[in-house]
């Protein structure tokens, strides 16, 4: 009876100490690697050490690892307009470590890393960049600023005339404001700059708005203002 019980005992270590040593092992080979469905863009990374991956990413210029460009972003009544463009066009330079570590830090957990190394679907990370050349980032935005622009206009009073069977009718209308648009160009810049470090492809234009001295409310307020003209 005793020696049943030994056997059972040192069987239990014996599994525990397997269980143990795969454990180890194989969480000892998981820091090491990066799963194997991971891409940096374009390039495959999986299955590579750290430094292996670094060097790998370091090959290429910006614009051959993405598989998309990126984008500034203006939302105005709920329309999304998108300008696209590529990270050389904007002076951008790719951050190989940077891009690798947040792979790992993403997969930090023992069952992270085992979770990631059983799904077999694509992930593609974007890789991180920073501004190398402020003044090509500038252009860019100086380029748009240009297309946004637009200046204010008072509402104003419009008077028609027409003629309905031989009588000469008057209509006073009233012509709404336009509101005006203007790019802030070193609120985006400072938006932009963190986003790429981050991954972000996507970064808001920073878009203020420019009222008119004149408005539409102002004028109808005016009594009798039909009378006009």
């Amino acid at each position: 009876m005793n020696r049943s019980k030994y056997i059972i005992i040192f069987a239990l270590l014996l599994l525990s100490s397997i269980a143990a040593g795969i454990f180890l092992g194989s969480n000892y080979y998981f820091d090491d690697r990066i799963p194997k469905n991971y891409y940096v863009g374009k390039v495959k990374v999986g299955g590579m050490t750290r430094q292996a991956a670094i060097s790998a990413i370091s090959t290429f210029e910006p614009d051959d690892i993405l598989d998309k460009p990126l984008a500034f972003v203006y939302e105005e009544k709920k329309k999304i307009t998108k300008f696209e463009f590529w990270p050389s066009q904007a002076g951008l330079q790719i951050l190989p470590e940077e891009t690798i570590d947040q792979i790992f830090a993403g997969n930090s957990g023992y069952f992270s890393k085992v979770s990631s190394r059983l799904v077999s679907k694509k992930r593609v990370v974007t890789p991180r960049f920073k501004i190398s050349s402020p003044i090509e980032a500038v252009l860019v935005l100086e380029h748009l600023r240009e297309q946004i622009a637009q200046k204010p206009s008072d509402a104003e009073f419009i008077v028609l005339f027409t003629k309905t069977s031989g009588r000469s009718e008057r209509r006073v209308l009233i012509q709404d404001e336009v509101i005006g648009k203007k790019l802030i160009v070193e609120k985006t810049f400072e938006g932009f700059g963190r986003n790429i470090r981050e991954g972000i492809t996507d970064s808001e234009l920073v878009v203020e708005d420019i009222k008119p001295k004149i408005t539409g409310d102002m004028l109808r307020q005016i009594p009798n203002y039909d009378v006009i003209g």
